[in-house]
């Protein structure tokens, strides 16, 4: 299964990539958008305000990614993973591939945020490991909600409406997390709050397991 999982990340970046357009314009649109930031406020040195607007462009860059999960293959190819597949293998692929997606967008944001407004960030190795732990959430969360909004046709329309009133509640506990650790606040002081992202982690993905054969079958 394992060996499995790994074929199908490699097969979702050779699609993913084969267009390099889309892929690019996910990281102009990250780079833009920070750039407006920087035209409006030129810094930021206040830690709460950088912090809500990394968070801002993080949420709709991660959406933006995830649309594509289950719009990459055409009917043929999705006809073929259906007969040769169990669909927990795909789904935890696709989880997998979008969460080192959005991880690559994350690690794009963070240093020009730095360049362009400034770094208050006080404990950034926590800030990073709370930015882990919600790109896995929202990876996760977004791709069985696109999973969803796929069977209807409309995926590109009906994701960020299905997904935000879901991923609402991880990105409050991201957001306070890391305005913490922005802050300078000793980890002793939040970690429970990193516990619940990491819990969130587990059962979006067990959820995910479980419900996305239904489905899959469909």
């Amino acid at each position: 299964m394992v060996s499995r999982i790994l074929y199908l990340i490699k097969y979702e970046a050779l699609l993913e990539f084969r267009n390099k357009a889309l892929t690019g314009s996910l990281f102009v649109y990250v780079i833009s958008t920070v750039f407006v930031c920087y035209r409006s406020f030129r810094s930021v040195e206040n830690a709460e305000t950088w912090n809500a607007l990394f968070w801002i462009v993080v949420l709709f860059s991660s959406t933006n990614a995830v649309l594509r999960s289950f719009q990459r293959e055409n009917k043929n190819q999705a006809l073929y993973l259906y007969q040769t597949l169990k669909p927990g293998e795909v789904i935890l692929s696709k989880i997998a591939f979008n969460y080192i997606l959005t991880l690559a967008l994350i690690g794009g944001t963070l240093p020009v945020f730095a360049l362009l407004l400034g770094n208050p960030v006080r404990d950034i190795w926590t800030f990073v490991l709370i930015a882990f732990l919600a790109a896995g959430a929202f990876s996760a969360t977004l791709t069985l909600v696109s999973a969803m909004a796929g069977k209807t046709g409309n995926a590109a329309g009906l994701t960020p409406v299905l997904g935000f009133p879901v991923i609402l509640p991880v990105l409050m506990v991201a957001i306070k997390a890391a305005g913490k650790a922005a802050a300078g606040e000793a980890f002793t002081a939040y970690w429970d709050l990193a516990v619940v992202l990491a819990a969130f982690n587990a059962v979006i993905v067990i959820l995910s397991f479980l419900l996305f054969p239904y489905l899959w079958r469909d």
